[in-house]
């Protein structure tokens, strides 16, 4: 998430924490890997919901902070 710019180093922990609750995903050899269910869930969603487009989400983050900081005109 980081790399792509999406979310905040506050929220990962409990984006994380909520996923592997939900059973979408789960751990294996030290990586997260999406379970059926979380396989299901992202494609019962992708096409559905713009935020599922990580440039759109992450250019929609940009342009909060550019609010968040002034510099919007």
């Amino acid at each position: 998430m980081e790399k792509r710019g999406i979310g905040r180093p506050a929220t990962y922990a409990a984006i994380m924490e909520n996923i592997a609750a939900r059973a979408y995903v789960k751990e294996e050899k030290a990586f997260l890997v999406p379970t059926p269910r979380g396989e299901k869930l992202v494609d019962a969603l992708a096409g559905a919901f713009g935020f599922l487009d990580l440039d759109f989400t992450s250019h929609m983050e940009e342009r909060l902070d550019d609010v968040a900081n002034g510099n919007v005109s």
